[in-house]
Parts: C-alpha cells; structure tokens; sequence
C-alpha cells in the first residue's frame, strides 16, 4: 500500500483511522500534560502501526499541529519577538529542504531500517536535550541560535521531530511562560506549511492527501489536549517529565532492537 490509499471513507481498514487516531490523541495528550513529546511519540509510533511511507507520515504529524500552534501563536502574539526569530527561521527553512532530500534518499530503503533509523534519531534527541540543556540566562549566542534551527529545519525534514532543538534555544533565554510559548509555537507554525511544499515537491500529490488527513483528526487532537491539561494539572510536571522521558526511551529502543526482537 502506498500513499494514503488506506485511510479513506469507504471500502479500506478503518485499522488505519483508529490506529492514527489513537496515536495523535495519545500525543496531543503528552504535549499537553509535559510541555513536550508530540511528535517524538507519533512519528515512531505511526512507522510501526501503518505501512505509511515515511513521507507522508512526516505530512500527517506536522499538519495536525500547524492549527494547534496557530492558535498558540495569536493568544501570545504580543510576547513573541519577530525580529529576533525571523533570521533563525530562514536557516530553519534552508536546512529544511536538506533534511527532505535525506528523507527522499532514505524512504526507499527496507522498513526495518527505516524504524531503526527513527529510533536512533529520538533517542539522540533526548540525549542532546540531556545534556545540553542550560539555564536560563541574559544572552544568548547568536551561533547558538544558528545551530539550533538548522537541526531543528533538517530533523522535521527528515522526521518532525526538531522542535526540541528549539526548546534547547528557547529555554536558554531569560522568558516569561507567554514568551516561551510563543517562540515555540511562532516557529513550528511558520516551518510546517514550508515543510508540507517542499514534502509535496518532492514525494508528490500523496503529501497534500496526508496533510489533509492530518487536519481531519485534529477534533482527537483537542480531545487529548483537553486530557492532557487536566492530567497535567494533577501530577507533579517534574514526574511527568520522567514518565515522558522514560516512555520515548523506550520507543526509542524498540525501533532500534525490534529486528532483534521478533
């Protein structure tokens, strides 16, 4: 099965819509609840309970977040600097193209390989988020700023899984909530529409029909949002955290070892 033939209305498994459906509100729920994790849960989980090419996988994960983000970005428009973010995003958007002509050499190989590839992607970014996580502080690096959104442009090429390499960069700035907010939510919604062209260009028609579907499932979306919220008002966020963390390693090293597994 190639493309999106399988989520359709009408003579195709309707496996494909719960299982989609299941892992965006599962995802929607930890973003919510920790801060974090949508599409480091999503992207590996969608490669393991779909035969969806890679490509579309991307399409679909980035998608379903572009209107939860928009929203972000119009409630904390008036905390969010543009001046100071818009030349980071332009080497986003040219590492961009990059990470999707490396997705483009990827996809044809076996799909063992490429869940193997996945897991080693999101165990490195949890590991970069380990280690290099810094306070906050009252400068920032311009270079600093410049590595983050090339990785952060390259893995949601390959993935749409670079947002915590923005977190990185974010958090390392002496913000309010409503700033910090904001600049995530300013960036994801800026690069996800350049994500879906260049997707388009190179993979075909298939990534407009994955993108569109991406925005159908977004009432499961709100509805785990709306659940992670009220979990994340009721844990301790620094345990959740650990939850989270702990849950993505996991995933992570099931990509990784599941050819040695079964």
């Amino acid at each position: 099965m190639s493309g999106f033939e399988g989520v359709c209305i009408g003579g195709c498994s309707y496996y494909y819509l719960i299982s989609i459906g299941l892992v965006i509100a599962g995802s929607s729920l930890l973003q919510a609840a920790v801060g974090f994790g949508y599409a480091l849960l999503a992207f590996p989980l969608l490669l393991f309970l779909t035969d969806l090419p890679v490509s579309s996988v991307v399409a679909l994960v980035g998608s379903t977040a572009f209107i939860q983000t928009s929203l972000s970005v119009y409630h904390h428009r008036s905390a969010i600097d543009s001046r100071r973010l818009l030349p980071f995003l332009v080497i986003a958007i040219i590492s961009l193209q990059l990470g999707v002509w490396t997705l483009h050499a990827i996809e044809g190989l076996d799909r063992s390989t490429i869940k193997q590839i996945a897991g080693a992607v999101l165990l490195a970014i949890l590991i970069v988020q380990y280690v290099f996580s810094v306070g906050p502080r009252d400068r920032v690096p311009a270079l600093w700023g410049v590595a983050a959104f090339f990785l952060f442009g390259f893995v949601m090429g390959i993935a749409s899984m670079g947002g915590p390499f923005v977190v990185l960069w974010i958090m390392a700035h002496r913000w309010s909530n409503q700033q910090i907010r904001g600049h995530m939510a300013a960036s994801l919604s800026t690069i996800i529409p350049f994500q879906v062209f260049l997707l388009f260009h190179q993979f075909g028609s298939g990534i407009i029909t994955a993108a569109l579907w991406g925005l159908l499932f977004m009432p499961t979306a709100l509805l785990g949002t709306s659940a992670g919220l009220w979990i994340g008002d009721r844990i301790p966020r620094k345990r959740l955290r650990r939850i989270a963390a702990g849950l993505l390693i996991i995933i992570a090293a099931t990509a990784i070892l599941h050819p040695f597994l079964w």
